[in-house]
């Protein structure tokens, strides 16, 4: 058999469209670093062999500058300089790379002579879904996964946009290959090659045509271990990925702290363990047992590598205490009402009451661990409703100078965050299996960093999913909202930004009356009356959501009516003027932001106000804006009014 080499398939009919591939685009809001952590450590885990019962172990190792290693690039420069990824005077000697292990798990398994999924059957082929896929999964049921995106993570990685696997499965024992993503490009030589490129040996089928076949050969692969400093030995089974040639600079500290910051429960539940090297030497190894430690000894103030997220030392060392006094039960248990089976679930204080109210708030101030189970009810299209229940984990403390949050559902966190609890408090939203974990998965991205909430396959599946959705993902804002705010508290403004009252309306005549008094009495302090449990909503319901540099406005129309919102914007004044009459129009232009929205139209910037208009009936509909300043304090204030009178 010849040597091993890099093979791009050709195209050999003139008519075939040319296609580039589009996996990389899926990524580009997570740093290289991020998105292979994130994959990595996601597969390893859905890889857990049933046999074992120790955690999946990872060992990931930074290398630099290793030289001899050119054989295992033979037959690929032509194909990169083609498809413009590499300079012509590109060099493949004093190599970097990464790899990255994974123990106590399955490797690649099933047959490598698959090529079409039909092919499979009912046999797991976890080779053809790596290797020979895109834009499918074979992910069902308990895996993390849900795009068959997520490999491409491995390859964007890499400048010459390339990786190599070894692979060691029960069945199929020690094998290796290649992977290269370039793009659909002509040689020299005027001959046409597909974009993906593979690293193993030809095998020709008269029939069949040409495939490529994994590194067999036990001697072959022993070799490539000790080249790229392989820690698996051979008897152990489990899968090693090498990413030459990173294309940014992987300090090993941004490698832990961005393992961390993702994946901290599965490491407190006792489920994972990682080892961290540099040029073969062992730096660290975090387990349930010092992954507290480890967090004190990092540095975690501004944004996190490869984790989409900002942190401090505080709130992070929070996060993974309040996880760990959750895996231990060492919080204080409450659990909310359910909402109603027949409608969409929406937050409102009737889900706490008065009383357990009280007892989460005296708990919080107390500076206990808090958890509170929150059930919902969920059914697939055109079947009947199950509850099925999520924890929110929440801790108040003055050592808190930020607030922290995040997502997380089958041990994958969803980092994004959107929706922030109050300042000086952390919250963990924990997802159980079963229906409301496989929803928040199809409604995630391909990246799997946020949950999209329209438009996505929850949409297709489930009833009321963009909805639920939100529940999930504002739950703890909700909540600290509440805590934060006690009834008698509430001021009449946040009655006007969430439900239509007309002007003459008792509400706003008290208020205007309240105003009148306090001027009078020269800015005097009083209390307000609670107000009315029950204010009348028809037809619409809306909330707006702080974003991390703006807002979102969303909700839904019932009836066949139109609705304009009016929305003003403004930076707090320091002194404590009118935030939108000061407006100037050097704080900011609404033009330069970034506008989203969905089912909304005429939309009409001026100065520091917008409009916008929703026709009904409309199941949803947003409007988000961001460009603010971070740093400064922005005041938003908005009213929707039925056209043609309210």
């Amino acid at each position: 058999m010849d040597s091993p080499t890099w093979t791009f398939i050709r195209i050999k009919d003139q008519g075939v469209r040319n296609v580039d591939p589009s996996e990389f685009t899926f990524f580009k809001k997570l740093r290289p670093l991020g998105a292979v952590i994130r994959e990595s450590a996601q597969n390893s885990l859905d890889a857990k062999s049933s046999n074992s019962k120790k955690p999946v172990r990872m060992r990931i190792s930074l290398n630099k500058r290793k030289k001899n290693l050119g054989k295992y690039f033979d037959g690929l420069t032509p194909h990169l300089q083609a498809s413009k990824v590499i300079d012509d005077d590109f060099l493949f000697d004093d190599i970097d790379f990464i790899t990255i292990e994974d123990f106590e798990t399955t490797g690649l398994q099933g047959d490598a002579k698959i090529f079409d999924k039909n092919m499979i059957g009912s046999k797991d082929n976890d080779f053809f879904w790596f290797h020979r896929n895109t834009n499918r999964t074979g992910k069902v049921g308990s895996k993390g996964g849900s795009y068959g995106y997520g490999k491409a993570a491995f390859a964007n990685a890499s400048k010459i946009k390339t990786f190599f696997t070894v692979s060691n499965s029960k069945k199929e024992g020690l094998r290796s290959f290649g992977s290269s993503i370039a793009k659909d490009h002509i040689l020299p030589n005027g001959k046409r090659h597909q974009p993906y490129g593979d690293f193993g040996y030809i095998d020709n089928d008269k029939t069949k045509g040409i495939s490529i076949i994994p590194i067999t050969e036990k001697s072959f692969v022993k070799r490539m271990m000790e080249d790229f400093n392989l820690g698996r030995k051979e008897n152990e089974e489990g899968l090693s990925v090498i990413i030459p040639f990173p294309n940014e600079k992987w300090g090993i500290k941004n490698v832990m702290k961005s393992m961390i910051r993702n994946y901290f429960m599965p490491i407190i539940d006792k489920n994972l363990v990682i080892e961290f090297y540099e040029n073969n030497n062992k730096i660290e190894l975090v387990d349930h047992s010092n992954i507290n430690q480890v967090v004190k000894n990092l540095t975690w103030d501004g944004d996190i590598p490869g984790a989409i997220s900002n942190s401090s030392d505080e709130t992070m060392l929070g996060l993974v205490n309040l996880s760990l006094a959750w895996r231990n039960k060492e919080t204080v248990n409450f659990q909310l009402n359910c909402p109603p089976v027949k409608k969409e679930p929406r937050w409102n204080r009737d889900l706490i009451g008065e009383k357990l109210e009280n007892d989460i708030r005296k708990s919080i101030e107390n500076g206990d661990y808090v958890n509170i189970r929150c059930p919902i009810p969920i059914s697939k299209k055109n079947k009947s409703k199950a509850i099925y229940h999520f924890d929110v984990l929440l801790h108040k403390s003055t050592h808190y100078y930020e607030e922290d949050s995040i997502w997380i559902r089958r041990f994958l966190s969803v980092p994004t965050k959107p929706y922030p609890v109050k300042r000086g408090m952390v919250a963990i939203m924990i997802s159980e299996d079963g229906e409301l974990e496989e929803l928040l998965r199809l409604s995630e991205n391909p990246a799997h960093i946020e949950h999209e909430i329209y438009g996505t396959k929850a949409n297709d599946v489930y009833q009321y999913a963009n909805t639920i959705i939100r529940y999930f993902r504002i739950s703890a804002q909700q909540i600290s909202e509440y805590i934060n705010a006690p009834k008698n508290q509430l001021q009449y403004d946040w009655i006007n930004e969430w439900f239509n009252l007309p002007d003459d309306s008792p509400i706003n005549k008290l208020q205007r009356k309240r105003k009148k008094k306090k001027k009078k009495e020269g800015g005097s302090e009083f209390e307000l009356p609670p107000p009315p449990e029950d204010i009348p909503t028809p037809n619409i319901f809306h909330d707006i959501i702080k974003t991390d540099s703006g807002f979102r406005i969303e909700g839904s129309l019932d009836s066949s009516k139109k609705y304009i919102f009016k929305i003003k914007m403004g930076y707090a004044r320091d002194d404590g003027s009118d935030t939108f009459k000061k407006w100037k129009s050097f704080d900011f232009n609404l033009k330069d932001f970034q506008q989203l929205g969905e089912n909304i139209n005429s939309v009409i910037y001026e100065e520091n106000r917008i409009e916008f208009i929703v026709n009904g009936p409309c199941e949803n509909f947003y409007f988000s804006l961001n460009g603010f300043d971070k740093d400064r304090d922005l005041k938003i204030h908005y009213r929707p009014f039925k056209v043609g009178g309210q």
